[in-house]
């Protein structure tokens, strides 16, 4: 890629199914009643603030896929060969469920309480997980989706039928959601690197984002490609829909925008700058209020755009690599990249965000020398630092997170010690901190020592000193443009081809 980010067009992607039907059908189970009588007429402003927390997952890989179920109230983060349940009204993890391989991106259907998980490794082959949402269960593995890697997955809970983008494959396989068996496949043209996928539940259309630059409308009905438009040397990644509208979202990572397309007519309506490698985006259908995020900077961002006027309304301190929505309590979900956790963010009267310590390391001190160093942190408010573990005599930390002072004589080492941050947004959150202190050669040998005229002598001399451990930077991967993704593991780049 252009430019410098931990994954590539094989990396997981998150999508929610929409969950839009006719008045009486899956929708009135989800949405408040003002929706099912007045879908044409929703709009609204986003909220005065948001609060965003954090409600941390299991496992050393951080979540890079999420769906919500919006009738269960169910979180799905997708995190390496796993999938985390969490329960949203109490923020905790209810399980994990393993898998063979690694999670691409994750789709909920509300209608018959079933999950669906692209998976990069099925019997050997890219395929589909499907777990019951009541029992936590893989109760069904699809194969024979089209050649290629697996990329995005929706699903329209009204037909009851399933979608999956072939990245490398350059189609769409079409999956009967109730036998579990391929339908069909879409060639979407070649050249074209399918990736992410979202559908309008009323009126039946996919719509595709392209890697190569363009966004492609089907035909649910007709599995057959009605048109599409390009996006003039952009790269969507990621699709979203506002059904009461037919207003498409696209994600345009290299040009930092987010496309509003007109679904009626397949144009573009306007493009929206929002900043760097925007990402993941969703669709509040309430309110219309659109939520575009990014991984970067450390804690990623997330732009907040009223839907009726096509502005950044808000932009907050935190975003991942995909959004997804509760449909009936307006709260967002965000595969938080680095930190193995899921961001939340729901309305308030303000802005402020739970804090989180962006650093592992500091600068090396040196004993005998004066020195001073900053947590790397991110919080609003402003956080407070402590810290438990022994510190070198000579060093002390305050409670802005400085630390600071001269390490005394003989205080050499690698001292691990764990910092806290907080704010009085929940949770608190810790770190532990690797500091090192170099200690320079001291001699240690007798300060004098005699000879004897024409008497063969000698002396010898020896020094103690401290040697620290080698330094190791944060690494931030970076993908060959259009190649087989890698993720930071334990400090290492790790390929992992779809």
């Amino acid at each position: 890629m252009p430019r410098s980010r931990p994954y590539s067009r094989s990396w997981p992607r998150g999508r929610a199914a929409l969950l839009i039907a006719a008045a009486g059908g899956v929708l009135a189970a989800l949405l408040p009643p003002v929706t099912v009588g007045a879908l044409a007429a929703m709009t609204g402003a986003p909220s005065a603030g948001y609060t965003a927390s954090q409600i941390p997952i299991p496992g050393p890989l951080s979540s890079t896929a999420i769906a919500v179920d919006s009738a269960t109230h169910t979180v799905y983060a997708g995190a390496g060969n796993s999938v985390t349940v969490v329960n949203a009204a109490s923020g905790s993890v209810t399980t994990t469920v393993s898998l063979t391989g690694p999670v691409q991106s994750i789709a909920v259907d509300a209608a018959t309480n079933m999950v669906y998980v692209a998976d990069g490794n099925v019997s050997g082959l890219p395929g589909v997980d499907v777990i019951n949402g009541a029992t936590n269960a893989v109760t069904a593995t699809i194969s024979g989706l089209a050649p290629g890697s697996v990329a995005g997955v929706a699903v329209d809970s009204t037909t009851n039928t399933v979608y999956v983008a072939s990245l490398t494959g350059a189609a769409v396989t079409v999956i009967d959601g109730a036998t579990n068996k391929v339908k069909t496949t879409i060639g979407t043209g070649t050249g074209t690197r399918p990736d992410g996928v979202a559908v309008d539940e009323l009126t039946h259309v996919l719509w595709v984002a392209d890697l190569n630059g363009s966004v492609i409308a089907i035909d649910g009905t007709t599995n057959s490609i009605t048109g599409g438009l390009d996006l003039g040397g952009g790269e969507p990644l990621s699709v979203a829909v506002n059904a009461a509208t037919d207003t498409v979202y696209a994600t345009d990572f290299r040009n930092g925008e987010v496309a509003v397309i007109d679904g009626k007519t397949e144009t573009v309506a306007t493009l929206i700058p929002v900043g760097v490698d925007v990402d993941g985006i969703a669709v509040d259908q309430n309110s219309g209020v659109v939520y575009a995020s990014t991984y970067v900077p450390a804690a990623g961002a997330t732009w907040v755009i009223d839907g009726s006027s096509n502005h950044v309304a808000d932009t907050i301190g935190r975003g991942g690599v995909s959004v997804a929505i509760d449909q009936a309590t307006g709260t967002v979900y965000e595969a938080a990249w680095r930190y193995g956790a899921i961001w939340t963010l729901t309305a308030s009267t303000a802005n402020a965000w739970s804090p989180v310590i962006t650093g592992t390391s500091v600068a090396p001190f040196t004993t005998g020398v004066a020195g001073k160093d900053v947590i790397a942190s991110s919080a609003l408010p402003v956080a407070t630092f402590s810290g438990t573990g022994a510190l070198p005599a000579g060093l002390t930390l305050n409670s802005a997170g400085v630390l600071a002072g001269t390490p005394a004589a003989g205080t050499g080492g690698l001292y691990p010690i764990t910092i806290t941050a907080s704010n009085g947004v929940a949770p608190d959150y810790s770190q532990q901190i690797n500091l090192t202190v170099a200690q320079p050669p001291v001699i240690t040998s007798a300060a004098s020592a005699t000879f004897h005229v024409g008497s063969a002598g000698n002396v010898s001399f020896t020094a103690a000193a401290t040697r620290l451990p080698l330094f190791t930077p944060l690494v931030r991967c970076r993908p060959a443009y259009r190649s087989p993704t890698s993720c930071l593991v334990a400090g290492s780049c790790l390929a992992r081809p779809r």
